[in-house]
Order: structure tokens, then sequence, then C-alpha cells
């Protein structure tokens, strides 16, 4: 069993009324026998009292303590529990994760096109001239689909309503991520479909 200050505090408690029990309950001492045999002794200049409490001080003290203590345990009851650390946030998902991974495989692999990525990459620079706190940090394209990663030079969360219909982002297309100024979108060329690529990638 973990200890904690209210457990301390009550064996404290317990100790005190231990001890004003002792105090009461102690006999006086007895008064020394007086042999006849012996000459009378010289009366002697009185020795200092000894400073001993008295029952009725130490129960006054026992019970000053016991209030005090009393007002601790009362304060750390009235003290909140910590509150649980909340969880780790997940990474934002996008409503499509095995299409943008499908296509993000193909666009590393065989759909992989230098001279599509080129164009894309020049109509994506004409479009965020219009956005200047966004900027494009990476493009990969095929001839038929293209991802991009946006970023906002503020690090405010992306607005992307101006860019949809402006080249390239003409034809379908999701967002995968789009928290912190990081937004990772996946869209289609002219005359493609996502149902069409849903198909193929047998999803």
């Amino acid at each position: 069993m973990k200890l904690t200050k209210h457990h301390l505090l009550v064996t404290a408690l317990a100790l005190l009324g231990c001890y004003g029990a002792l105090l009461s309950s102690q006999p006086p001492l007895p008064a020394p026998d007086s042999d006849p045999q012996l000459p009378a002794a010289t009366p002697a200049l009185p020795a200092p009292a000894l400073t001993t409490p008295s029952a009725a001080a130490s129960n006054a003290v026992l019970s000053d303590l016991r209030a005090r203590l009393g007002d601790l345990e009362a304060q750390l009851g009235e003290q909140p529990e910590p509150a649980p650390e909340p969880p780790e946030a997940a990474p934002a998902g996008g409503p499509e994760p095995a299409l943008a991974s499908w296509m993000l495989a193909a666009i590393r692999g065989e759909e992989w096109d230098r001279d599509h990525t080129q164009k894309v990459e020049a109509e994506l620079s004409a479009t965020l001239e219009h956005t200047p706190e966004l900027h494009a940090q990476e493009l990969e394209c095929g001839k038929r689909f293209c991802r991009a990663l946006l970023v906002d030079r503020r690090g405010a969360d992306l607005s992307l309503q101006p860019l949809f219909g402006a080249p390239p982002f003409d034809g379908e297309g999701f967002t995968t991520i789009g928290q912190g100024g990081r937004a990772e979108i996946y869209f289609t060329r002219a005359g493609q479909s996502l149902d069409a690529l849903r198909q193929e990638a047998a999803l």
C-alpha cells in the first residue's frame, strides 16, 4: 500500500493520543520515608523547582497539536487529485489513407514522370503567387496524379479553399494532413477521377 500524507497525519494523531494517555496515567512519586535514627537534616536553601508541566497544561498542548494536525488533514483532503496527463495526440489522418499510400507508391515507382512534375511545378508556383504565406515544400507527380506538401510560413493551419479550382488543383483530390501549418494534398490531373483510381487499386 502506498503511504500518503494522509496516512502519516493519522499515525501522528494516534501517537499523540497515546502520549496524552500516558501523561495522565502516571502516578505521583512517593515521598521518601523518614528514618528516626538519622539526625534531623539541617534546613538548606530551597532547590529550584522543576518545571514539570501539569496535566492541564499537557492536555492543552495536546489539544492544540490535534487541532493543527486536523487543519492540515482537512487542507490535504481539499486538494484536488492531479489530472491525468493527456495522451499524445495522434497524427491527423485523412479520409483515404489506403488510397494515399497506393498513389504515393505509384508516384515513386513506375508512375513518376519528370516532365509532368516540372509542368505541374510551374502551375503551382503561379497559383501560390496569390498566397505568399504558402510555399510548396515537396511535389511529386505522375502523368495522372500528384502529391504536394504545402507549408504555411506563419505556422498557422492552412486554408486551402483559395487553391481549389486553380491549376494544378483543377481535378479531384483530398488532404491527408491539415494541421500545424502543413497540408499533404493528393490530386488528379484533369480528366482523371479518384473513383477510377480506387478501382485500379482494388480499394
